[in-house]
């Protein structure tokens, strides 16, 4: 989705969520960022983006699930990844226009507090693919287990690990490669526990170990921490 949803834009949408049925959410956006001003002087000038998706709720294995299937579209000008990011005045840089990306994601509760339905952990995971002429990123791939701690004696900690993978775009040209190095495919794993301290405090620790998608970057252990306070 990186390709083609703005950091900051204009636009307007609609969800729809009746009582134990599907989730539809649908969004018209302008096409580019407008972070650094109002937006309105170039809404829709370059295209639009159009995102939907729909949720669905599961109960295999009689637990509680959900289903998730979505979509982009912007039919923005881009410029061709082959030679992007690359700032040469005299090199003629060749642009295609629309990009667009599909995903699905899924979780499902395979072990369920018998005292309280909220209660449970299970697997969770999501797939995407993406334009690769437009998208660094072509594909993505992601599957974990999370949720809430066992037991009753830390009820209101969780829990989560998970591992990714992202295959580079094989349009990536050599322009960028001169500059950065052979790409390929990037992937990690990341695990987690958020600690209730109290009702409203809560501390988590985070470690990841990181396969970079440049060649040329070593592998990464990134340990972290932080803070949750609820007023």
């Amino acid at each position: 989705m990186g390709a083609t949803v703005p950091y900051s834009t204009l636009g307007a949408g609609f969800s729809l969520h009746p009582d134990e049925g599907p989730m539809v959410m649908v969004t018209v956006l302008n096409s580019t960022d407008t972070t650094a001003t109002s937006g309105f002087d170039t809404l829709f000038s370059d295209g639009m983006l159009l995102s939907a998706a729909v949720r669905v709720p599961t109960t295999f294995l009689d637990r509680p699930g959900h289903q998730l299937l979505g979509g982009t579209w912007n039919s923005r000008t881009y410029t061709s990844i082959a030679e992007a990011y690359i700032p040469y005045p005299d090199v003629a840089i060749p642009s295609t226009r629309g990009s667009s990306c599909l995903y699905w994601n899924f979780d499902q509760v395979l072990v369920a507090d018998p005292t309280d339905d909220a209660r449970g952990w299970g697997p969770f995971g999501r797939a995407g693919l993406a334009d690769p002429d437009t998208s660094p990123i072509d594909a993505f791939l992601s599957f974990g287990f999370g949720g809430n701690v066992p037991g009753w004696m830390r009820r209101d900690d969780t829990f989560g690990i998970g591992w990714y993978w992202a295959s580079a775009s094989p349009q990536i040209g050599t322009l960028i490669t001169s500059q950065f190095g052979p790409v390929g495919d990037g992937q990690g794993i990341e695990c987690f526990y958020n600690y209730a301290l109290t009702p409203a405090v809560r501390i988590t620790p985070d470690l990841q170990y990181v396969v970079p998608t440049l060649r040329l970057a070593d592998p990464a252990v990134i340990a972290g921490v932080r803070a949750l306070v609820s007023f």
